[in-house]
């Protein structure tokens, strides 16, 4: 078992730092980013009276002469709408603009640099910089995808053959194996906060590994989605295809949403995606109600952009417990799930993680010496016994 939890820790270790320390840095990217830029912050006012989002979108297309893509109005009172252009000919995304709700004035636009970093973070984290590298018949399959993934399958391995060795032979060793004995000599410290921390950290790093495995591998997916009774990603409905009447004008999406009986909502945050093409619907994704605790869980409706009727609806309560389940995959991946008292349990795990390849490593190391340093002890004594 140790030779196994050895070998395979020596042939992933590199792998497993880098995803390790590439996914403690991304813990906090949001928060991060939001720090760094003032633009995305703003001064509330006594009278705290919203501009109607409508308003703001006719001023922002007159400046900027494109159309507006979408809306983003956050849950936070100091946070700016965002306002997303419709992007240029073969671009996947096009300019944000961060506006001031209360006075309409344009705080920022355009994404900050510090994006490029974490860009390159998760670009690492998932891919090791190996996202265009690819291979099999089609060339469908990205080289650093499955490298992350197989190294991952053997950081499950890892981690449970530790967990076998950890375990004690007698109960009375077991306050050995739970405390670290920080007044030991260094060896002693390295293998207490290898063995040790790595009892503690197993349940997280586990569940980080298992579900890490859903962007990896699709007969991963295959397998698991039977038993959650749900899929993966899937997107909530088919859009919705309208027969225009080309005599009457396209409702604004705040008029289309009060037709359909919605509002929106500045205490969890709405987003609203305009119709991509004329026979389009607008999209309107909500924080669903009794659900604030949980990312992701959101109210999803497509509205006809004429009339306001509500075309498609996907409720967050009317979901299975296998689709609420895979719906938390990504926030019980990236730690989000309990808001920032799970995010600092996730970087504190993460950081920990990243050490086991390098205490790992010591721990060889220092095995490699003593039995060469037994080796020679006993050459040296089979030589005097010769003489």
């Amino acid at each position: 078992m140790g030779e196994i939890h050895l070998w395979l820790g020596v042939a992933s270790g590199l792998v497993l730092f880098i995803v390790c320390l590439t996914g403690t840095i991304l813990t906090f990217r949001l928060e991060i980013r939001h720090f760094l830029n003032d633009g995305w912050h703003v001064e509330v006012p006594a009278n705290k009276e919203f501009l109607s989002i409508n308003k703001v979108a006719w001023q922002v297309q007159k400046a900027e002469k494109k159309g507006v893509k979408s809306i983003y109005v956050p849950a936070e009172d100091d946070k700016p709408y965002e306002y997303e252009l419709r992007p240029e000919k073969g671009q996947r995304f096009g300019k944000v603009l961060r506006i001031n709700p209360y006075d309409g004035t344009v705080l920022s636009e355009g994404n900050p640099k510090i994006d490029d970093f974490f860009r390159t973070m998760t670009q690492l984290h998932r891919w090791l910089l190996l996202q265009d590298v690819r291979y099999g018949e089609k060339k469908d399959i990205i080289l650093g995808r499955h490298i992350v993934g197989w190294s991952t399958v053997i950081f499950i391995i890892i981690s449970l053959t530790g967990l076998i060795l950890w375990w004690p032979k007698r109960w009375k060793q077991l306050k050995h194996g739970l405390k670290v004995k920080w007044n030991g000599s260094a060896y002693r410290l390295n293998y207490d906060l290898h063995n040790t921390l790595g009892f503690y950290t197993l349940p997280l790093c586990l569940l980080m590994a298992f579900t890490g495995l859903f962007w990896s591998f699709g007969w991963y997916r295959d397998a698991v989605e039977p038993i959650m009774g749900a899929k993966f990603g899937q997107a909530p409905f088919r859009p919705a295809k309208i027969e225009r009447d080309k005599s009457k004008r396209l409702l604004s999406p705040e008029a289309a949403m009060e037709k359909a009986g919605l509002v929106i909502d500045h205490e969890h945050g709405t987003y609203i995606s305009y119709p991509r093409t004329r026979s389009g619907a607008i999209s309107v994704t909500q924080q669903a109600e009794g659900y604030e605790w949980m990312p992701y869980a959101e109210n999803v409706y497509e509205i006809h952009s004429e009339t306001g009727e509500i075309l498609n609806q996907q409720l967050f309560k009317d979901f299975t417990f296998g689709e609420k389940i895979a719906n938390q995959i990504k926030p019980l991946h990236l730690g989000s799930f309990a808001g920032s008292f799970s995010k600092w349990i996730y970087f504190i795990t993460c950081l920990i993680a990243t050490s086991f390849p390098i205490t790992g490593i010591i721990i060889w190391l220092k095995k490699l010496k003593i039995k060469r340093n037994k080796k020679q002890k006993l050459k040296k004594k089979k030589t005097l016994q010769d003489a």
